[in-house]
């Protein structure tokens, strides 16, 4: 059985590798098992590849025997290529400490490589390959060594540097001088290197195979480098006889892990092992610092070191250049400072749940409705700015799908198909806020899949797929209900009975009685059927059909025909019957487990997730659902108030939910339950080991569902299931094994004896002192269940001092440059006497049953566990934490969070300011009003085609048009205080006391010849119905005049007589089909129809609760009416006065400026 493609490089990688650890365990997945367990480790000395770097010659020999014997042989030369003064982009897993981080002096940095032989590529120790020591079966020297120094040992003196004067005056390309890097490198051609005055270096240059490469160098102190590189005696003093690499070789090694919680390992390999080559500097940090002081660390080539010649180097020499692949720098820490142990207590101590720290003595929170405001923030909501449709801007409440109390599930009221997102708008009645979470969800969603272009071809394919055989079977029942189908079963079974009538007509009366040969070709007339998709007919057929299919295409193929759909679900372990609903159906999952969902919607505040801090949290369903709803919503060409396709594509979703894996036999694991981490500890340690216990099985599903950093620092988690008393209990966190920090020692001191506080008081130690303790080292699979005291190390504590004789140093302090007198800081340990004396003491005290080594001669991979650091582990039982959520208050109780902003599903009431004409038509839809109702006109008619933007909120009956009426049913205006006095609201009172009003430009005209204003339009007569353009425009200067209305007034009626005008329009035969805005969003166009005056009123209302629009922002009001059947055939052009009346504020009522024409035009040539 395969698993999934792309399997480990999916957000779901954990779920799909605990399915091959299932697989495995059934022998049903092809490769093979690892040997190593969760927790385990595999240490190797060295790892060499098949070819190392350099010439290599093949020769091959053949012997031939054909009556004589004769031998052939060739040769061929060849180089393998590798990595010598840059690495790779992807050849460092991490490094540490990490840039800019900081750590104790003890500290031993250390880079791990992805590729484990790439320590061994290239050969570090040539006199070792010549002339193989006692130990080169067990150990080799690496090319490549890590360095650690001070700013005061790396950066050149401004004279060195001078671009006249200075050591780089004969390098090309550098003649105008150097200029050294942020770690005190210097980009270097590789040729020029031998022209650095006063340098001489290990690297050598081939034209031929190097070529124009260049390099970042670093200058080491001719004095320092020697003591670096030099063999110590038993006294600690360095020999003078030749260079020495050869200690390196105790410094590099090859570590396999179970990466098995880990974000990063984890993802990089299709099993659960990693491989890695690791690399440690022997050089500590300085100990003489009192304040935190940088260090620079350098991954220098230690390559033809050995064939440095003189040596001793010249006095003449000041430095030595070392080709630098990688550099970066931390902060070294005085003692006393805090340790990674107090890191993980303090990350453990700020357990809490995902919401801010606020300060609820805020004299904010005092005020009326603070205390609502502070416990929605206490829920997760954050403020922000939010600008409505119209423009305006106001504040919203939002927040994501992490929510620190217990959801509350799905409402009776809550719609489960949005069609725009804006019904999914919540009013906080007692904050009179909007809270827009579900709304931005489904906007998210939309938008993402927007931005998906294979998603939106395979939705697309999918819903096509869904419409078209719903459409097939919807056509099918009602030909079969009406007579006219049947099925090819039914078809091929009733094949015998027309056979039988066909043999008897002959014999039938029917043709010789009278008038039957007339009669016989009469059929009877049959109603026509609209079988189109938005038909009638259908619709009654199409409510269960969308389902049927959407379980069709999300199925697997049925064994016995391939062609078809069987009832199987697909669940990415068997085989799909649409390779479209694969990556529907992955997409889906995919943003379920929060894959690439914006940090912003997450975590919809920075103060939710502070610096090293620990927030569990519940993932709000709701929050989800409208996310993939929204992204769902596209691909629809069919409906506009409901969506039954895509309600049938969530149901198949629900189903893969709901059912057992067919495989694993257990259900798809979803998050319910999460926790986000934001330490250094993560930067430090990005694949620190989250774990749970207990675990669960392996043929259960799995609880730890999604372990990723999301950025530098933070880490989310999410979890299939609750911790609880019969489940996972609790949570850990521990030192991934390849990325433990490496000590030289557990104290290093300097010219001050330091000071450490124990359980039972403090403790000094002495001045330039190390003191170690060595760990229990053993040569069994599983030393805790044989010996107790695994966890502590061996008898005694190591201590030597700087000035200590007669035993072999394992440090050296300080060593003296006998030509400048100057005494430089070596810091190093001394691994030729450090390793043998471990391996002595390991020897003499551990028992022959828990570790033996014959050959006595100790390794690198002994030295990696000797130096590493003890490995930390923070356990957090989180049922304190659930308790919290299950007593914290619902976070939608109805009295609280009761209101849709808008309901598709209900019709809408008519406001205050425009009262029905009628009971029945206040409660009852226009098709279903009694025809002298619907015939008289007093009815809204319904809008059929809304584009998206249109609300059809105020569509509302209306039989008044006089002023006065508008005044009685419109509520009380607010009230506006001017500098002058104001009592009449005739035009001459307002011309005296206000600005000159506004003056409009209306001009009217068909959308598929708009006119040109101020020319007026002409609308042709007759022909099909029509789109009429009312264009409105601000010609004049708007002043302080606030807008409340603008009503239009064009008569309709029957056909035009010589004795009466030219009516525009009839409601007895073709009504308009709607109205809406172009422009200015501001209003809404709402029609009604007035008796009285035979007229269709076409009002231009201000969306803005406070009832009117300034004027100066109605530069453009455009609106189309759509579907005009214009009910004039004349030969002559008719000229039609609308009766246009602006409203104002403060009851200010005025006709439109000049008149305005409507043109009636012949629509062929007269």
């Amino acid at each position: 059985m395969s698993l999934p493609s792309q399997t480990f490089r999916s957000p779901r990688h954990l779920v799909f590798r605990q399915g091959q650890r299932l697989l495995k365990s059934l022998n049903r997945a092809d490769d093979a098992s690892t040997d190593l367990a969760p927790g385990q480790e595999w240490l190797h000395s060295f790892y060499i590849p098949g070819l190392q770097t350099g010439s290599h010659t093949v020769s091959v020999v053949q012997a031939i025997h054909a009556g004589e014997s004769r031998t052939l042989s060739s040769q061929q030369q060849f180089n393998v290529v590798g990595p010598r003064f840059a690495l790779p982009d992807n050849a460092i897993h991490s490094v540490y400490p990490p840039q800019g981080h900081q750590d104790m002096v003890e500290c031993l940095p250390h880079v791990i490589f992805n590729d484990p032989t790439l320590p061994w590529e290239r050969v570090g120790s040539f006199n070792a390959e010549k002339s193989n020591p006692p130990d080169y079966n067990r150990n080799r020297t690496p090319w490549l060594a890590v360095l650690t120094f001070t700013q005061d040992e790396l950066k050149l003196s401004q004279a060195a540097l001078d671009p006249q004067t200075g050591i780089f005056t004969k390098v090309k390309g550098l003649e105008k001088g150097a200029v050294q890097g942020p770690t005190f490198s210097i980009n270097t051609p590789v040729s020029q290197i031998v022209n650095i005055q006063q340098t001489t270096t290990p690297v050598t240059y081939d034209a031929i195979t190097d070529g124009a490469v260049t390099s970042d160098i670093v200058l080491l102190p001719r004095p320092l480098f020697a003591s670096l590189f030099s063999r110590y005696d038993a006294t600690g003093n360095p020999k003078s006889t030749a260079p020495y690499v050869y200690h390196h070789r105790y410094l590099a090694h090859r570590r396999d892990i179970h990466n098995q919680g880990m974000a990063v390992s984890g993802t990089s390999t299709d099993d659960d092992t990693g491989s890695f080559g690791v690399i440690f500097s022997h050089r500590s940090g300085p100990v003489d610092i009192t304040v935190p002081t940088p260090v620079y660390v350098h991954l220098v080539s230690i390559e033809g070191i050995e064939q440095m010649s003189p040596w001793p180097m010249a006095d003449s020499v000041k430095y030595v250049a070392m080709s630098s692949l990688q550099s970066w720098s931390y902060l070294c820490l005085p003692p006393d400072t805090p340790t990674i142990r107090d890191e993980f207590v303090g990350l453990g101590e700020s357990v809490s749940l995902l919401s801010p720290t606020l300060d609820e003595k805020n004299p904010l929170f005092s005020n009326p409705g603070g205390a609502e405001i502070l416990n929605r923030l206490k829920n997760g909501y954050s403020l922000s700015r939010y600008r409505l449709q119209t423009g305006e801007q106001t504040a919203c409440m939002i927040r994501g799908p992490f929510v620190s109390t217990q959801p509350s599930g799905e409402q009776s009221w809550w719609p489960k198909t949005s069609m725009t997102g804006t019904d999914l708008q919540i009013l906080d009645q007692q904050v009179g806020i909007m809270d827009i979470t579900y709304s931005a969800a489904w906007q998210l969603g939309r938008t993402m899949a927007i931005a998906d272009q294979p998603f939106v071809t395979a939705l697309a394919n999918v819903r096509k797929y869904i419409t078209d055989h719903s459409r097939d079977a919807a056509q099918a029942s009602a030909l079969k209900t009406a007579g006219m189908f049947k099925s090819r079963k039914e078809l091929i079974a009733s094949i015998p009975h027309t056979v039988d009538r066909l043999k008897a007509l002959h014999m039938s009366d029917n043709l010789v009685q009278s008038g039957n040969m007339l009669h016989r070709w009469f059929r009877p007339s049959v109603e026509r059927l609209d079988l189109s998709f938005n038909g009638d007919t259908l619709a009654t057929y199409l409510t269960e059909t969308p389902l049927e299919a959407a379980m069709e295409v999300s199925s697997t193929p049925d064994p016995k025909f391939p062609t078809q759909p069987s009832n199987v679900p697909y669940d990415e372990y068997n085989t799909p019957f649409s390779v479209d609903w694969v990556l529907v159906l992955r997409w889906v999952l995919d943003r379920l487990f929060f894959d690439s969902i914006p940090a912003h919607y997450l975590l919809t505040d920075a103060s939710h997730l502070p610096p090293e801090s620990l927030k569990f949290f519940r993932i709000d369903t709701e929050w989800t659902d409208a996310m993939i709803d929204g992204a769902l919503s596209l691909g629809n060409h069919f409906y506009q108030q409901s969506d039954p396709d895509r309600d049938a594509i969530k149901a198949a979703i629900d189903r893969y939910k709901t059912t057992p894996n067919s495989v694993l036999k257990y259900l798809p694991p979803l998050p319910k339950y999460g926790c986000f981490i934001r330490s250094a500890l993560i930067t430090k340690f990005p694949d620190i080991i989250v774990g749970i216990e207990p675990p669960p099985a392996l043929t259960d599903a799995p609880i730890l569902l999604r372990h990723q950093i999301l950025d530098d620092g933070t880490m989310l988690c999410l979890f299939s299931e609750l911790p609880s008393s019969t489940g996972w209990k609790t949570l850990t966190f521990t030192q991934p094994p390849h990325q433990q920090t490496f000590i030289a020692a557990d104290h290093i001191t300097g010219p001050t004896p330091q000071i450490l506080k124990t359980a039972v008081g403090t403790t000094t130690i002495p001045a330039n002192t190390i003191t170690m303790e060595y760990r229990r080292a053993y040569t069994i699979p599983d030393p805790s269940t044989v010996d107790k005291d695994h966890a502590t190390p061996l008898t005694g504590t190591y201590t030597w001092t700087m000035d200590q004789t007669g035993t072999s140093p394992m440090y050296v302090w300080i060593q003296n440059d006998p030509t400048t007198n100057v005494t430089y800081d070596v810091r190093t340990l001394l691994m030729d006497n450090l390793a043998p004396n471990y391996l002595t003491q390991l020897m003499a005290q551990m028992d022959k049953s828990l570790f033996s080594d014959t050959t006595n001669i100790p390794t690198s991979a002994l030295m990696a566990w000797q130096q590493n650091d003890p490995s930390y582990s923070l356990t957090i039982t989180t049922l304190n934490a659930i308790k919290s959520l299950d007593s914290s208050k619902i976070a939608f109780k109805p009295e609280l969070r009761s209101l849709p902003a808008r309901q598709l599903s209900k019709p809408q009431k008519a406001s205050a300011r425009d009262p029905p004409a009628t009971a029945a038509e206040a409660t009852t839809p226009a098709k279903y009003l009694t025809p002298a109702i619907r015939n008289s006109g007093n009815y809204s008619h319904p809008v059929l085609t809304s584009p998206p933007h249109q609300h059809p909120l105020r569509t509302i009956p209306f039989t008044q048009d006089s002023p006065k009426a508008i005044t009685a049913g419109f509520p009380t205006k607010p009230i506006f205080q001017y500098t002058f006095p104001f009592t009449q609201d005739s035009p001459k009172a307002i011309t005296a006391g206000f600005p000159t009003k506004p003056i409009f430009q209306y001009t009217f005209s068909p959308t598929s010849t708009p006119a040109i204003p101020p020319k007026p339009g002409s609308v042709p007569m007759g022909g099909p119905p029509q789109d009429i353009l009312f264009s409105i425009n601000l010609i004049s200067s708007a002043g302080s005049w606030l807008l409340s209305a603008i009503w239009i007034s064009i008569p309709y009626g029957p056909p035009p007589t010589p004795n009466q005008p030219s009516p525009v329009y009839t409601l007895t035969k073709t009504p308009p089909t709607g109205t809406f805005m172009l422009s200015n969003l501001r209003f809404n166009p709402l029609l009604s129809y007035s008796d009285a005056t035979r007229s269709l009123v076409i009002r231009l209302i201000p969306r803005s609760t406070k009832n009117y629009v300034p004027a100066a922002s109605c530069l453009e009001l455009n609106f189309v009416l759509t579907g005009v059947q214009v009910n004039v055939s004349q030969t002559q052009p008719y000229n039609v006065v609308p009766v246009i009346t602006e409203y104002y504020t403060n009851n200010r009522t005025f006709p439109a400026t000049g008149t305005p024409l409507m043109v009636l035009v012949p629509s062929t040539p007269a």
